[in-house]
């Protein structure tokens, strides 16, 4: 059973990777200047399901695997960044329209969240280099599995609300110059995110 010391060397260690700025911190900060906090939650939702279905595999010894698996993991980071480039589009020609997100749209931001978080080689590389030697994953459990499960939720509920208040802050502050404005930057945003993910 992992210890606590473990569990805390995991939580640290996961936090600063999470926390540093990347598609994913970008992505939640532009669907919280599109839409507030939310707006974020399918986003949310997803990057955390990626995130956990990463820690599964590494923990079950297979993240060597996921690099055999580099031309797929390429074909959907084009595909999310094609959809980043189609949602900049939309927002720029629709900019100062009122929005309302419904539940195909949070379906989306799910889906979208899932291939951020598995296309990224930050999250990948941590992973497959970092995570054996933070937690000896050749003595692990469900049980583990499961408490690591619980701080890697716990770490990344608090980062994407930490990102998704300081965008909402922003919006606020961009609102004084209206909504079309705000818009607009939130569509220089999405396609900001998609020309950082094509690129890596």
């Amino acid at each position: 059973m992992i210890g606590v010391v473990d569990v805390a060397l995991f939580a640290a260690a996961f936090a600063a990777s999470a926390a540093t700025p990347g598609p994913e911190v970008v992505a939640v900060m532009a669907r919280s200047l599109d839409a507030g906090l939310r707006g974020v939650s399918g986003l949310a939702v997803g990057i955390i399901v990626g995130k956990l279905a990463l820690l599964g595999v590494a923990m079950a010894g297979l993240a060597a695997a996921t690099t055999a698996y580099e031309p797929v993991l390429r074909v959907i980071t084009w595909a999310g960044a094609i959809y980043l480039c189609c949602l900049a589009v939309k927002k720029w020609r629709t900019a100062g329209a009122a929005t309302h997100p419904g539940a195909s749209r949070r379906a989306r931001s799910f889906a979208l969240g899932i291939v951020l978080t598995m296309s990224n080689p930050v999250a990948i590389g941590f992973y497959v280099a970092l995570l054996p030697g933070v937690v000896d994953l050749t003595h692990v459990h469900v049980k583990d599995y499961l408490v690591l499960s619980l701080a890697l939720v716990v770490v990344m509920a608090a980062i994407i609300t930490l990102y998704g208040v300081a965008a909402l802050r922003l919006r606020r502050f961009l609102d004084r110059g209206g909504s079309r404005i705000v818009d607009r930057i939130t569509a220089a945003v999405f396609l900001l995110c998609a020309v950082f993910i094509a690129l890596r």
